[in-house]
């Protein structure tokens, strides 16, 4: 979370290697916030744990965001990463990997992507 509301938002989607049924989508959010002590990173994915409890006075909030999308990232075959810098910022990253679709548009494009059964 930051306060000064700078964040940055991307998308990205790769082919995956030697796999090309697979695609390998990268989400990642950076923002300008007063970062992430190192030691304190791993409490984030904690049920109810923040990196900071003067946060949750000043910006609300349970502590189960980023415990969810953990979750959600593992149960799709995926992972999450955190770098974070004090004074700095922090930079998530999620990458989900995707299967191909075999249904074709109407237009001719490729298929869709679906998640692969885990």
């Amino acid at each position: 979370f930051s306060s000064s509301k700078n964040s940055t938002n991307n998308a990205h989607r790769k082919e995956e290697g030697c796999r090309q049924d697979i695609v390998v989508i990268k989400i990642e959010v950076k923002d300008t916030g007063n970062g992430i002590p190192s030691e304190q990173i791993e409490l984030l994915f904690q049920p109810y744990a923040q990196a900071k409890l003067e946060n949750y006075r000043h910006q609300g909030g349970t502590g189960l965001g980023l415990t969810i999308v953990s979750k959600l990232v593992h149960a799709m075959g995926g992972q999450i990463f955190v770098q974070s810098e004090l004074g700095k910022g922090s930079t998530f990253e999620v990458y989900l990997p995707l299967r191909k679709s075999s249904r074709h548009h109407a237009d001719g494009c490729g298929g869709g992507i679906s998640p692969p059964h885990v």
